[in-house]
């Protein structure tokens, strides 16, 4: 239960991550 948490929380955190990168990506174009 707990490693389900962890991995959840990650995916989420790369989640925002990637997305982040994104919109810096497009406001640098």
């Amino acid at each position: 239960m707990r490693v389900l948490m962890r991995v959840s929380d990650h995916l989420a955190l790369s989640r925002v991550l990637s997305r982040d990168a994104t919109i810096a990506w497009k406001y640098e174009m």
